[in-house]
């Protein structure tokens, strides 16, 4: 799941097409076009403060054989199953609960 902040003067699209590109290297047109999902609040660790934050979550589909490649802040790139949730160490709890959230909507809508 790429992720960041939203720059000045950027919407929500355009920072997330942003990322897209630094984190996976993927273009616009290399996926479909990013769709609202959910949003929630939650914490932020930021040196000895915890920040709150909006996280607002999209889903695209892969568009293209490009191999994806880690890049810029990103450990590794996998994809993951409903059921590989809880193998994956989480920042916080509340992604874990609402990576959970998200394949539930994206299941109901099939």
């Amino acid at each position: 799941m790429p992720g960041g902040f939203t720059d000045l003067h950027e919407t929500l699209e355009q920072a997330l097409l942003r990322e897209v590109k630094e984190e996976l290297g993927l273009d616009t047109s290399d996926i479909s076009t990013p769709q609202f999902l959910l949003s929630f609040n939650g914490p932020y660790p930021f040196g000895p403060e915890v920040l709150r934050s909006l996280v607002s979550v999209f889903y695209a589909t892969l568009n293209s054989t490009k191999k994806l490649v880690a890049q810029d802040d990103v450990a590794e790139i996998r994809w993951i199953r409903k059921d590989e949730v809880d193998e994956i160490p989480w920042a916080l709890p509340v992604h874990r609960e609402n990576a959970l959230k998200a394949f539930e909507l994206l299941s109901a809508q099939s």
